[in-house]
């Protein structure tokens, strides 16, 4: 394990942390842009970079511009999850925020995945009070858990964003526990390390303003969410929301990707864009995710 930026002092209003294998490190510098350009003036933000390899210099220098003397690159042993089960768009990369409580030195962090856009400072997250809770995560909706053994009336969250309690997860051995899961319940899991973190922190995590993880389903069914999040929460968060997590497999980094917020993203200095299928299929694959969403549908979050 070694580290390729230095960081002289780790005080910050903000502790961040992105991780990445190599497919995704390139998305994590416009993630941080877009949460820079959200702060409020003058707040100090600090990031830790989890990865498997050596980012490049380049990459180093921009990370470094966006949080000067704030930095950390952790270059880990991916092997150690090599066992693991990769799944569809979401890389074994997923696995490596079980190493943020040793890796990143802060008591609260906040992980955030790359497909993410900050449209809103979050700052005011490291305030909140946890009551004991070892992390604060967003409800994921239209998600059917009975088969980990949570009932209907326990929430499941989604781990795209997460604010942890490091020390907490050090004291009760999280990692432990959610390796031991994962490696003995294969055959239950569809999204791999959400799935075993909401079964090891059931009872132990609370609810954070959905505004602060705004996943595709939620802009998709947006007529049916009310149900899944009254009466806790309005919807009010759909059409200005702090966070827009592109939680599906068109991101807003392919051309494909029909949610209004993505044009946002292409607004970044350091957007990075990608094909998915290839140029004339990412074309058509796109204008029938706008026939389909924005004109037969009359879907409001899409274009």
């Amino acid at each position: 394990m070694s580290s390729t930026v230095d960081r002289h002092s780790i005080d910050a209003a903000a502790h961040l942390c992105f991780c990445a294998d190599g497919k995704y490190v390139e998305f994590i510098l416009p993630a941080l842009e877009s949460i820079r350009r959200s702060a409020k003036p003058g707040t100090v933000i600090a990031v830790d970079i989890i990865v498997d390899h050596h980012p490049s210099p380049e990459f180093c220098h921009a990370l470094e511009h966006l949080c000067p003397g704030k930095t950390k690159v952790h270059v880990i042993d991916a092997t150690q999850f090599g066992d693991l089960l990769e799944v569809t768009h979401i890389s074994r990369g997923m696995y490596y925020r079980l190493l943020i409580p040793e890796l990143v030195q802060a008591d609260r962090v906040l992980y955030l995945d790359c497909d993410v856009l900050v449209r809103k400072d979050i700052c005011s997250l490291f305030n909140l009070p946890m009551h004991g809770a070892l992390a604060a995560a967003v409800v994921n909706p239209f998600y059917d858990a009975s088969r980990l053994g949570l009932t209907q009336a326990e929430l499941y969250f989604n781990s795209g964003v997460m604010l942890i309690d490091t020390r907490g997860w050090r004291e009760s051995d999280v990692k432990a526990e959610v390796l031991a899961y994962l490696r003995q319940n294969n055959d239950l899991l569809q999204m791999p390390d959400q799935d075993a973190l909401n079964v090891v922190l059931r009872g132990r995590w609370s609810e954070l303003d959905p505004t602060f993880n705004c996943q595709v389903s939620m802009l998709v069914r947006h007529d049916e969410l009310a149900q899944e999040l009254a009466p806790r929460w309005s919807l009010y968060f759909l059409s200005d929301p702090a966070v827009m997590h592109f939680s599906a497999g068109h991101k807003q980094w392919h051309r494909s990707n029909r949610i209004k917020y993505s044009k946002e993203y292409r607004e970044l200095d350091s957007h990075v864009m990608e094909r998915r299928r290839g140029a004339v299929a990412d074309f058509v694959i796109g204008r029938l995710r706008q026939i389909k969403y924005s004109i037969l549908q009359s879907n409001p979050f899409f274009y």
